[in-house]
């Protein structure tokens, strides 16, 4: 993620999130945004996947993602490119096959695990929480009747598949992206092959 320096209020209400909403521009690799507390908009997107789920123990804010995320922030609005970016960070990102949380509880064992947050882990960490304190209680609740709770989720496939089949949606998802900004309509011939693959892979 990145973070512009405060703007002024006349930036707000061109870009038009003035209350902090929430954004993302539908692009398959993904980009989200916010206002922050501060006046600032924090944006980030989806990178790559190491290969065998390795993880960076750092991110260095020299890292060229962040260029590439800087570029798509003022691509979006180009009334920033006379405001800073100040802050850079990244992390990790729990995935699970079907990309949605999961939270089961196995009362037999006295075992439960969840994860599967796609980025979004202070709100569905707490919800998760939430829903694994009822079902340790077996208490039912509306919450413990969601889609998606008892979901034990799919394995990810051994590697090297996993390796291929990551890369190839992720430069799949960026190949249908362009395509689509600079024509300005829908890419059949990308757009097909990324929904085939990431309907077949996983």
């Amino acid at each position: 993620m990145v973070a512009t320096e405060p703007v002024p209020d006349e930036v707000w209400d061109e870009i038009g999130i003035h209350r902090r909403e929430t954004f993302d521009d539908r692009r398959r690799a993904t980009t989200y945004g916010q206002r922050t507390a501060d006046g600032r908009i924090a944006f980030g997107g989806n990178e790559s996947y190491l290969f065998g789920s390795r993880r960076k123990a750092f991110i260095t804010p020299d890292n060229t993602r962040f260029t590439s995320l800087e570029s798509t922030l003022k691509d979006m609005f180009p009334i920033l490119k006379r405001y800073e970016i100040t802050h850079r960070w990244g992390g990790l990102m729990g995935i699970s096959t079907d990309w949605q949380p999961y939270a089961y509880f196995d009362r037999t064992k006295g075992f439960g695990a969840a994860g599967g947050y796609v980025g979004e882990g202070v709100g569905a960490s707490n919800l998760v929480g939430r829903i694994m304190a009822d079902l340790v209680l077996e208490r039912d609740t509306d919450i413990t009747h969601l889609s998606w709770v008892d979901e034990d989720p799919n394995r990810w496939p051994p590697e090297p598949l996993r390796w291929l089949g990551g890369t190839t949606l992720m430069y799949l998802a960026n190949r249908a992206d362009r395509v689509e900004l600079s024509q300005s309509k829908q890419s059949a011939f990308w757009g097909s092959l990324f929904r085939f693959v990431s309907n077949h892979v996983f």
